[in-house]
């Protein structure tokens, strides 16, 4: 009679915790989407942050008032762009500063 008790016992149990597994299991389901669609976003500023270095180091070989010119230009289209102009010539300063 006991064995059956605690059997009876034990599958009560198992009834008991489903609904607390279940919403275990969406809720990690959830935190999981929402790592993919971070980590896709992070894989994607990433390529950005390569193509901006890319492109200053590209600028490098422009001659001093060719640069002004497309600096000029790209702030003039884009207000933010200005802090990329900001960030790369404050780069260059600190290294001549290091040295």
């Amino acid at each position: 009679m006991e064995r059956i008790e605690a059997a009876t016992e034990k599958v009560g149990n198992i009834f008991y915790h489903s609904p607390i597994r279940i919403r275990a299991i969406s809720a990690l389901r959830k935190q999981f989407e929402s790592f993919c669609r971070i980590k896709a976003d992070a894989e994607v500023l990433e390529e950005i942050r390569k193509i901006t270095t890319a492109f200053f180091e590209g600028c490098q070989v422009l001659k001093d008032e060719d640069y002004f010119k497309l600096k000029e230009k790209a702030i003039s289209k884009n207000d933010a762009t200005a802090g990329w102009f900001e960030k790369y010539e404050g780069i260059g300063e600190t290294e001549d500063k290091q040295k």
